[in-house]
């Protein structure tokens, strides 16, 4: 059985309503992606669905990943326990 890394994924804005908190606590495989992080986090945060993630964990524009503060992340990028994946979610409105 392999064993799960637990990220934690910061939430902006309105993933972080929808969730109700700040950040979550998502389990991975270590050789886990992106794309494998967000598509666990839709899978646990099922709110954040056709709002911030398409079920298959893909950000729904104009949302984006930064990781570790190095600038966007690509859903084919490597993220293990030590990184800090933070989910960004750009609304405007008048």
């Amino acid at each position: 059985m392999e064993s799960k890394h637990m990220v934690r994924l910061e939430l902006y804005g309105m993933a972080r309503h929808l969730v109700g908190a700040g950040d979550m606590r998502v389990p991975v495989a270590p050789d886990a992606t992106v794309g494998a992080l967000l598509r666990e986090a839709a899978r646990l945060a099922p709110a954040l669905v056709g709002v911030v993630l398409e079920a298959d964990g893909t950000p729904i524009a104009p949302n984006y990943v930064l990781l570790d503060g190095r600038g966007t992340a690509a859903l084919d990028d490597p993220v293990s326990d030590g990184d800090r994946p933070c989910l960004f979610v750009l609304a405007s409105g008048g």
